[in-house]
This record gives C-alpha cells, sequence and structure tokens, in this order.
C-alpha cells in the first residue's frame, strides 16, 4: 500500500484530512467526480465519523478503490513531472540564453580580434616595406661608400702621383740651380781670366808701343792674345745667354713646381673633402644599419604579435564554434523537452481519460456492490427472522 500512504501524505501535507481538504483535493485534481460522489467516498473512508480521515482509515479506502488510488498517485507524479519538465525547460532556457549571450560575447570577440589582426597584419606589411625601404638605403649608403673609398684611393693616388711630381720637379729645379750655379762660377772664372788678359793685354800693348820696334815677335803674341779674349768674351756671352736661359728654365720649373703645389694643395683639399665624404658615407651606413635593425626588430615584434592575434583568433574561433554547438545542442535540448513533455502530456491524457473511465467503473460497481451487499443483509436479517419463527403449521399449508 505504498502508492496510498504516498497518496494520504500529499492530502495531509497542509494538515487532518478533513472533508475541506478531501473535497478540495480532489476537485483540483480533475478526476471527473461530482459532488455526491465525494461525499460518498469521504463517508465510506471516515468509518469512525469524527470528520477525519486517518491513515489507517486511508488504506481501508484504498482496498476498496484502488483505482482511486491509481488516479490520484498519477496526478501527483504528473505534479512532479510538471514541475521537473518547467524546470527543465527553465533550465535549457537559461542554458540557451547563456549559450547565446557567449557565442555573441565570442563574435564581437573574435571580430575586434580579427580587426586588431588585420591592423597588425597592415602594421606589419607597412613595417616591411619599410625594412626593404632601409635595406635598399643601407645597399645604396654602401655603395656611396665604396664610391667614396674609390674616389679617397684615386684622390691619394693622384695626390701621390702629384707630391711625386713636386719632388721631380724640386729635383730638377735643385739640378737647373746647382748647374745654373755651376755655369755662373764658370763665367766668373771666364771672366776673371778675360780681365786677366785684357790686363796682360794692355800691359803687352803699352809694352808694345814701348818696344814696337824692337818686339816684333810679342805682336803675335798681343794678337793671339786679344784672339783668345775674343773667344772668352763669346763664351762669356754664350755663357750667359746659357745662364738665361736655364734661369727661364729655372722660371718654367719653379712655375711647374708652383702649379704642382697647387695641384698638391687642391689634392689635399679634395683629400680632405672626400675623407669628410667617406666618414658621412660612414656615420650615414651605420645609421642606416641601426634604423634597419631598429626597423627588424619592429617587424620581428609586429609578425609576434599577429601570430599571438592569430593563435587568439584560432582559439577564439574554436570557442566561437563550440558555442555555436552549444547553442545549437541547447535548442535541440529545449525541443527534445518540449516534445517529451508534448509526448508525455499526451500519454497521460490518454492515461487519464482510460482511468476515469475505469474509476467511473470502480465507483458504479462499488455500489452495486454496496447495493448488493444491503439487500444481503436485508435478505439474511428476514431470514435470521423467519427462523425464529419457525416453521409453518400444517395447517396453514
Amino acid at each position: 500500500m505504498d502508492k496510498a500512504l504516498e497518496v494520504y501524505r500529499a492530502l495531509s501535507r497542509d494538515g487532518a484530512v478533513t472533508f475541506g481538504v478531501f473535497s478540495s483535493y480532489l476537485s483540483k485534481n480533475d478526476l471527473g467526480l461530482d459532488n455526491e460522489v465525494i461525499n460518498e467516498l469521504f463517508e465510506k473512508a471516515d468509518s469512525d465519523k469524527d470528520g477525519v480521515v486517518t491513515a489507517t482509515e486511508w488504506s481501508s479506502l484504498a482496498e476498496d478503490y484502488p483505482t482511486l488510488m491509481d488516479c490520484i498517485y498519477h496526478k501527483e507524479r504528473d505534479k512532479i513531472s510538471e514541475e521537473g519538465f518547467a524546470q527543465s525547460k527553465q533550465q535549457a532556457a537559461s542554458e540557451y540564453n547563456a549559450a547565446i549571450e557567449l557565442e555573441e560575447s565570442l563574435r564581437n570577440s573574435c571580430m575586434e580580434t580579427k580587426r586588431d589582426a588585420d591592423s597588425a597584419k597592415e602594421s606589419l606589411e607597412r613595417q616591411q616595406n619599410t625594412v626593404t625601404a632601409s635595406k635598399e638605403l643601407d645597399a645604396e649608403c654602401k655603395e656611396a661608400l665604396q664610391h667614396a673609398q674609390k674616389a679617397l684611393e684615386l684622390g691619394k693616388e693622384g695626390l701621390t702621383h702629384a707630391m711625386r711630381n713636386l719632388g721631380r720637379a724640386k729635383n730638377a729645379t735643385e739640378t737647373t740651380r746647382a748647374s745654373i750655379q755651376q755655369e755662373e762660377k764658370q763665367m766668373l772664372s771666364t771672366q776673371a781670366s778675360l780681365q786677366t788678359k785684357l790686363k796682360e793685354l794692355e800691359s803687352a800693348s803699352s809694352r808694345l808701343k814701348a818696344i814696337e820696334q824692337l818686339l816684333a815677335d810679342q805682336r803675335l803674341v798681343v794678337e793671339a792674345a786679344v784672339t783668345e779674349s775674343e773667344n772668352m768674351q763669346e763664351a762669356i756671352n754664350q755663357s750667359e745667354d746659357k745662364i738665361a736661359a736655364m734661369r727661364k728654365e729655372v722660371i718654367s720649373q719653379e712655375s711647374d713646381e708652383n702649379d704642382f703645389k697647387v695641384e698638391v694643395l687642391a689634392m689635399e683639399d679634395k683629400s680632405a673633402e672626400l675623407t669628410k665624404l667617406l666618414r658621412a658615407a660612414e656615420k650615414t651606413l651605420h645609421d642606416s644599419e641601426l634604423n634597419s635593425a631598429l626597423e627588424s626588430r619592429k617587424a620581428s615584434e609586429e609578425e609576434q604579435r599577429l601570430r599571438a592575434l592569430l593563435a587568439v583568433d584560432t582559439d577564439r574561433q574554436n570557442q566561437l564554434d563550440a558555442a555555436s554547438k552549444a547553442v545549437l545542442l541547447s535548442q535541440q535540448k529545449q525541443s527534445q523537452i518540449i516534445e517529451d513533455e508534448e509526448a508525455y502530456t499526451q500519454r497521460r491524457f490518454d492515461e487519464h481519460r482510460e482511468e476515469l473511465q475505469l474509476l467511473r467503473q470502480e465507483i458504479a460497481l462499488r455500489r452495486q456492490r454496496d447495493s448488493l451487499l444491503q439487500k444481503e443483509a436485508i435478505l439474511r436479517r428476514n431470514f435470521s427472522s423467519f427462523e425464529r419463527v419457525g416453521p409453518i403449521p400444517p395447517r396453514l399449508l
């Protein structure tokens, strides 16, 4: 009688099972019983007529009306099932709403991450273009540095060549000057000899005049001395011409030397300028290489950032896929719960209809049984009275 006790507990949930509780409970559970049947059932249950149905009395009623107990029991189970379905639907709705919110949040997060990734891609492309431009600038700086180094080497070679020419010019000038000095010494010596010869000539001429008659041979000596003096004068003239030519040559050599000096100074200035250009090119190359390294590091950082964003995007996309699947599963779960509830409701509707029919039959049969029992009791009482009266006298037959 577990069902009967469970039903009794449900009836006595709010206190003693009085007629009001009994009637209200049966009416609320839509058992298709009118007030007459409800009164009849309560009277049968309340065997001691104290207005309260006890558990024992309820157990006796359950023995007489098992279908009624089944109906009430199934109604209580229906309430539990309805509460379960309501809780399941509420939980499924909460799960669905949470899944929708999570999906929307993840979708927004994916869109934001995608925007960040696109921005990072554009930034990486710009940075890569900057790195490419920096490398091209490095190549140009290296090429300019090589040109500057070559120009400086050529300038140094030109300066060395000019210095050599200047040295040669100085040596030639010194040699010419030495030759001039030697020629001048020789000319001075010749002039001194000429003066000596002129003095001797004058002396000889004086003696010639004195002893012209006596010293005929002396004339020949004088003539020879005159001839020699003329030759020496011619030699002096030639030496003067040679010295003048050599002086012109010295002047020309000094002009060449000055030209070489100007060239050397120009080459030195050009070498200094080329050296400055070379230092500037080296500094430009150094700065360009540092900038290239910095831009390369920035590009590497941007690439790492992009990879991290892509990894986050992939992870969030996986989460979004999982959330979308959860939404779909939640929808399927809600649909399944509704289908199960509808199927349960339909099944219970059919079962309840059959139960009500059986309950009506049970009540009708119980009434017939009670009526037969009442008739049997009357017959038994009549039969008992008949036995006490005794047999019918024969005369009355």
